[in-house]
């Protein structure tokens, strides 16, 4: 007969699971949404530990990230100690960075085959349907997801604000669609589903007309080489070369953006990276070894406002997440960042490598190039500082550490 503590992890397990099913589905249509059911996963996570009565040590799932994790929250902590603005630091490092933590360790405990199999259904879905919505807007005017209209006209934005943030999410989840169709399934369907999926993300992110995720989407052709052969090597080419083949058929910005690939000087927000970057590495080398503070950017901003940038351009972020981060916590903080993305790679695809199921492979490595895509894409975008992108980051992350836990435990494989 199963006791009360039975029956509330069991009911914890089950809120869990569907939390993080909300969480995936809404990130690219409600801010709230995505928190409101990460809160909800998280709560129910807290309550299953305290019925559990587990120890100190047995409460963070003992993932193969779980070192570079804490790693990089203790190089979050030294950021806000020497933050100049402690109480700003500390709660960006409570409300979102050890949130963001918590959340990945969430994933990376639940996750078992079942759960693997429907969250990235619900990716794939969701991915899909905001594609589709920008599509719609494109033709129609406006997305049907969130009723919007695009911000620049020529560009598709979807659900989101901005194009860039809409490619960003698109190009992130693009590999894993690509991947999931090189698996044959029994169900015959999924054969021919999948491929149009991958065809649907690609044509909306070419008409996002937004050149750092086309960039991101270059970026897996050496991906491709190392981990699949020569064969979809060589496809992922012939795809890139037939793009920039069409372009001039392409409507929108699109067709303009790929004729001028290379040429990003007339591009207007290039010119606005140039202050952006300028001004977060200034802020950067003011403070090189702790930064200005976890979450002070935009309160810094006017401190370093480089000499020419336009007043009527206001505060941003330095749409770089890389730069941006140094700028907040310094040199500690981005080696603790770039410790637990290199942790990632090469301990993930080690057990990758040396798995014999293919269909775990092709998922795997899937997931590896969302992140692949997600890193390069951040380059030139601020992805750390939008809800929306941030979970996205920590989902794949937790994804991955999920995989790798049922990799393992599946039979000859738990060497």
């Amino acid at each position: 007969m199963a006791t009360t503590k039975d029956k509330i992890v069991k009911i914890c397990d089950r809120v869990i699971e569907v939390s993080l099913y909300g969480t995936a589905f809404y990130i690219p249509i409600s801010n709230a949404l995505i928190s409101i059911f990460s809160s909800l996963a998280i709560f129910s996570w807290v309550v299953k530990k305290i019925a559990l009565r587990s120890r100190p040590k047995d409460i963070f799932y003992p993932t193969f990230l779980r070192g570079p994790i804490f790693l990089f929250l203790a190089t979050m902590i030294f950021s806000f100690v020497f933050s100049g603005y402690h109480l700003m630091s500390l709660r960006h490092f409570f409300y979102k960075t050890f949130k963001y933590a918590v959340f990945f360790f969430v994933i990376a405990e639940s996750l078992d085959r079942r759960i693997l199999r429907n969250i990235l259904g619900v990716l794939v879905f969701s991915a899909s349907l905001t594609a589709l919505s920008g599509l719609h807007q494109f033709y129609r005017g406006k997305d049907f997801l969130r009723l919007r209209t695009p911000v620049i006209h020529g560009r598709i934005n979807g659900p989101f604000y901005y194009p860039n943030s809409f490619a960003h999410y698109i190009v992130s989840l693009f590999p894993l669609t690509v991947w999931l169709s090189l698996i044959r399934y029994r169900r015959k369907a999924w054969n021919f589903i999948l491929p149009v999926l991958s065809a649907l993300l690609l044509f909306s992110l070419v008409l996002s007309a937004t050149r750092s995720a086309w960039l991101a989407l270059l970026a897996l052709v050496p991906f491709a080489a190392f981990t699949q052969g020569r064969k979809f090597t060589l496809c992922c080419v012939l795809i890139v070369a037939l793009i920039a083949f069409l372009g001039p058929l392409m409507p929108g910005l699109a067709k303009y953006r790929i004729e001028n690939f290379f040429n990003y000087r007339e591009d207007a927000p290039v010119f606005d990276r140039d202050f952006l970057w300028k001004d977060a590495f200034d802020m950067f080398l003011n403070r090189p070894v702790f930064g200005q503070g976890l979450g002070t950017f935009m309160f810094n901003f006017q401190r370093f406002r480089p000499q020419g940038y336009p007043a009527d351009w206001g505060i941003s972020y330095a749409e770089n997440t890389f730069l941006q981060l140094a700028a907040e916590t310094g040199i500690i903080g981005l080696f603790g960042f770039l410790y637990l993305i290199v942790a990632m790679f090469y301990f993930f695809l080690r057990c990758l490598k040396a798995c014999p199921d293919k269909k775990y492979r092709h998922i795997g490595f899937g997931l590896a190039g969302c992140m692949v895509t997600y890193l390069v894409s951040s380059i030139f975008v601020s992805s750390f500082y939008s809800m929306a992108l941030a979970f996205l980051f920590w989902l794949l992350l937790g994804l991955v550490a999920g995989l790798h836990k049922i990799i393992l435990l599946e039979p000859g494989n738990n060497s």
